[in-house]
């Protein structure tokens, strides 16, 4: 999504109307360089996923019930 496309779907907000596409670019570029907030590809977010489900399995592995 482009920020113009952003843009103009906040402009349908009441409260959003007067940011400016400028503001929207800032907004995104700030996250980008948020770790908890990256913009990913969508190979990247599966890569992601798939990385936390194998921490996951990991740990569960570590994991002993003793009865």
């Amino acid at each position: 999504m482009s920020v113009v496309e952003i843009r103009n779907i906040m402009g349908k907000i009441t409260r959003c109307s007067e940011c400016s596409a400028e503001e929207v670019d800032k907004w995104m570029t700030c996250d980008s360089l948020e770790r908890g907030f990256q913009i990913l590809s969508d190979d990247e977010i599966q890569s992601t996923k798939e990385l936390i489900s194998d921490l996951k399995e990991d740990d569960d592995d570590d994991i002993s019930i003793e009865l």
